[in-house]
Order: structure tokens, then sequence, then C-alpha cells
């Protein structure tokens, strides 16, 4: 399965081993950029932001059917519900062990 990478980290290489595939540097900052808030974001800026980076991902995918998610708590929720409705299936990691989201 190939997984790909939404955490703005590079993926180690027990993680690259296991699927998880990485974004090019350009395409990893937009990510960051994405991933981050000046504010604290309201619900619908949380919404809205999560709409852009699944759509982002979709755009990106290089084949993966999932992917791996790292964010501000708050986005975690938001994310998980756009990723599934682009049709990617959010996923947790735990060392080079993916998980995916209940």
């Amino acid at each position: 399965m190939k997984i790909l990478n939404l955490t703005g980290l590079p993926a180690t290489p027990d993680q690259q081993t296991a699927g998880l595939v990485d974004l090019t540097l350009a395409k990893n900052d937009r990510l960051c950029r994405l991933l981050a808030f000046d504010a604290p974001p309201t619900p619908a800026v949380l919404l809205d932001r999560a709409t852009q980076i699944a759509r982002f991902a979709v755009q990106n995918r290089h084949g993966a059917d999932a992917a791996l998610i790292l964010g501000p708590p708050c986005l975690v929720g938001p994310l998980t519900t756009a990723l599934r409705a682009y049709g990617l299936q959010p996923m947790f990691a735990h060392g080079a062990n993916f998980f995916p989201a209940l």
C-alpha cells in the first residue's frame, strides 16, 4: 500500500520501506503553509483548510490510496473527514507502523 506523507516531516527509512511516499520539497513547503495557522482558527477556517489539504493530496497522490496525517489537533478531525470525502484513507503512525483513522 502506498501512503502519501502529509505530515510535513520527511519519512524515515523504515517508513519509506513500509510504503510512505514523501512530497517534493516545494510541495512539502506548500503543505506546511496549509498546516500552519497565524491565529486560532474558526470552525469555518478549519473546514476550508482541511478541504484545501484534501484537494492538494488528491492532486499529489502518486498512486497512494491513503494519507499519513499530523498537524494541529484542531485540524485532525476535519482533515480526516475531508480526506475520506476525497477518497483517501487517513492514517496515523507509530514508528514504522501505520494505522487507519477510525
